[in-house]
């Protein structure tokens, strides 16, 4: 018997929000899915925002995108980009900026690069 790879922790709706564009599509016509996925999302009626920006009253932490075909990487164009996947490209072109700041700097050089050619992009 081969050894356990460890434990898979099944994260709670509101850290964990899939946000492939068949998902959201789906659940639009589902009232449950409105009041148990999508509204707990945001804040309610009452609470504070950390930010008014998207990604500030966003509470889940974690985004993903279900099915081999709907990575936000692929999304190139900004015509086929979801809200969601805008999200993602505002990261990746974060995580591009400080990565070239890494190679001007010794100390701190990346030991992967960054994968897209972020210029080109």
């Amino acid at each position: 018997a081969k050894a356990p790879l460890g434990k898979v922790c099944v994260l709670p709706p509101r850290y964990d929000f899939c946000v492939s564009y068949p998902a959201l599509v789906a659940g639009m016509d589902s009232p449950d899915f409105q009041e148990a996925e999508l509204a707990v999302q945001f804040p309610q009626p009452g609470e504070e925002p950390v930010e008014k920006n998207l990604e500030g009253l966003l509470r889940a932490r974690l985004l993903h995108w279900t099915g081999p075909r709907r990575k936000p990487g692929m999304h190139y164009l900004s015509l086929s980009r979801t809200t969601f996947d805008n999200l993602w490209w505002q990261a990746h072109a974060e995580l591009c900026e400080e990565a070239q700041d890494d190679k001007r700097d010794e100390s701190k050089r990346l030991m992967q690069p960054c994968r897209f050619d972020c210029e080109s992009l």
